[in-house]
């Protein structure tokens, strides 16, 4: 007999008509995918971006209602009431970013594509801007599936600061589980080549499979260079690095150079590094130079020369790092005395509470599988609680699984025994500020969770359907408002609400059962969303639960409040 799960969790928005909510600055999101998106390499997302400075009162995002005809990166543009001109930076299907403005966009005016700076409009190609101008951070979305790797080399540059800053992170479609998945974004460009090298000062890094592969020295996999200004801030997270290093020596999987002056910082969490070796030759997992103050915490180097290397950086602060079958050290140079809880196969981990020659036990070593195994006694229930740290706080793994499971683990996988489904979770909300009647600019992440809230990334079956929840009086838009989930996690996009009003979302979830009655647990669960480093955390406990009986439940959930204008 088959039963069915029914999950119900309800998201609150507000849709305002015409004003702008006044944000510290709006997220222009561009797709980079391998057919279909804004952009199909990473690359020229970047190139379209690297002469912008994005901190300038002269750089803006507008959203608008939809594009009429082509407007290009670098072409013109002009307010049709305001006479507002300046150059496209890009256009995606809801939002405009322009630089170089002279004058004032508004909100509700037709702006054109004219063939000269401040020219005549085309009268063909144009967007109707449903918000007010506001500053932006530059997001790449990295979404869909990829057959085959992106095989170009990546530059970011253009001016940042903290709060209008660069953003490379990858959708649900696109991430990978803590260890190399082909069938998943990947950035693999030519021999000797380094794969991303950061020039801004502000950047966030999340989510990535990058392999470099070396016949010669100086290629890296991340390279931090000498061009990111003093305060700057870099972080680089979830990420998968892998060496392919033949007879040569100076690789690296990130790698900060050598700044006389001042100081930047740099945070590494929860990313896995391996094969950065090749004989005796000096490679390198992680490597920090002068004038960068490193924050290294949960990441697992295994298989370098070198796992952790200190040249001269006046602080580097390694917590909860394991550092495994490394030929030289795992950890070579001065490391600050605050560090903790780490790892080395060699007499060398810093800190507090060290392990020396010590081997973690992982699930596939040999297969460069480096999830924790479940027989593993060093990094399992071993790590410092990271989840209020001062200088890096987070709550989930390299999986984006939740942390912790019992007591913190050491490395960047967290041990978890998954459970079976028994709630949904908004893993990511709706943008925070978009036009009623426009396609939501951020699409919200369904997750499927135990009742520990990991993701049951073994499920690629339960559908889940969208719809408006019991506050409102119109109809949630949509492209598509039921999807099945893949590893646990359904994106609807090109989502929209037609009339200004607050409402809920509710996502509703049918999950087969293999046969006899299925009970629920009652719960309190909390509201779930996931901020610009993909750390889960629980946002209210307002929820209630309602237990069917032979097998059939439902459990409810609202979000906080987000503004549509």
């Amino acid at each position: 007999m088959r039963k069915y799960l029914i999950f119900t969790i309800l998201a609150l928005v507000m849709c305002l008509a015409g004003a702008q909510v006044a944000q510290a600055a709006t997220e222009f999101v561009s797709t980079v995918k391998q057919s279909g998106g804004d952009y199909s390499m990473l690359n020229t997302w970047a190139a379209a971006f690297n002469a912008s400075d994005l901190t300038a009162n002269t750089t803006r995002v507008l959203s608008h209602s939809g594009k009429t005809g082509t407007i290009s990166d670098g072409n013109y543009v002009k307010g049709a009431v305001s006479g507002a001109y300046g150059t496209v930076i890009h256009c995606t299907s809801t939002q405009i970013a322009i630089q170089g403005i002279t004058g004032t966009f508004a909100s509700g005016e037709k702006i054109d594509k004219t063939p000269t700076l401040n020219g005549t409009p085309t009268g063909t190609d144009y967007v109707t801007s449903c918000s007010a101008p506001d500053s932006l951070i530059a997001v790449a979305l990295i979404d869909g599936a990829w057959s085959s790797a992106d095989a170009t080399a990546v530059t970011l540059s253009g001016t940042s600061s903290s709060a209008n800053y660069f953003k490379i992170t990858t959708a649900p479609a696109a991430w990978h589980q803590g260890s190399y998945d082909t069938a998943k974004y990947r950035l693999e460009p030519a021999s000797n080549a380094t794969a991303l090298t950061v020039n801004t000062g502000f950047a966030r890094i999340e989510g990535l499979q990058i392999t470099v592969a070396a016949s010669a020295s100086g290629a890296k996999a991340i390279a931090l260079t000498n061009s990111v200004p003093d305060g700057g801030v870099i972080n680089i997270s979830r990420c998968v690095i892998v060496g392919a290093v033949t007879s040569t020596s100076g690789i690296a999987g990130i790698d900060s150079a050598s700044i006389g002056a001042g100081s930047r910082t740099l945070n590494i969490f929860n990313n896995v590094i391996y094969n950065f070796i090749s004989g005796s030759n000096a490679n390198y997992g992680v490597r920090a130079d002068a004038g960068w103050v490193i924050y290294a915490y949960n990441n697992t180097a295994y298989n370098c020369y070198y796992g952790f290397y200190n040249a001269v950086s006046p602080a580097f602060v390694a917590k909860n790092n394991i550092a495994n079958a490394c030929a030289a050290n795992g950890y070579s140079g001065t490391f600050d005395p605050s560090s903790t809880n780490n790892i080395s196969n060699t007499a060398d981990a810093p800190g507090a509470n060290p392990l020396n020659s010590t081997a973690v036990t992982f699930v596939n070593a040999a297969g460069n599988d480096l999830h924790i195994a479940s027989g593993d006694t060093a990094a399992k229930n071993a790590g410092a609680d990271l989840s209020a740290d001062a200088n890096i706080a987070f709550s989930v793994d390299v999986d984006s699984q939740k942390r912790p499971i019992g007591a913190w683990d050491r490395g960047a996988d967290e041990y978890v025994v998954v459970g079976p489904a028994t709630k949904l979770a908004f893993i990511q909300q709706p943008s925070a500020s978009v036009p009623a009647g426009v396609v939501f600019g951020r699409a919200p992440w369904i997750a499927v969770e135990d009742a520990s809230d990991n993701i049951v990334t073994t499920d690629n079956l339960t559908q889940i359907t969208l719809s408006r929840g019991a506050t409102g009086t119109d109809v949630l838009q949509g492209t598509t408002l039921t999807l099945p989930v893949t590893a646990g996690i359904a994106t609807f996009s090109g989502l929209s609400y037609n009339k200004a009003e607050t409402m809920n979302i509710l996502a509703t979830a049918e999950a087969n059962t293999s046969s006899g009655s299925l009970k629920l647990n009652i719960y309190n669960v909390g509201t779930y969303y996931m901020d610009d480093d993909k750390y889960i955390s629980v946002k209210s406990t307002n929820s209630q639960v309602y237990v069917g009986g032979s097998g059939d439940g439902w459990a409810s959930q609202e979000s906080g409040n987000f503004t549509l204008s």
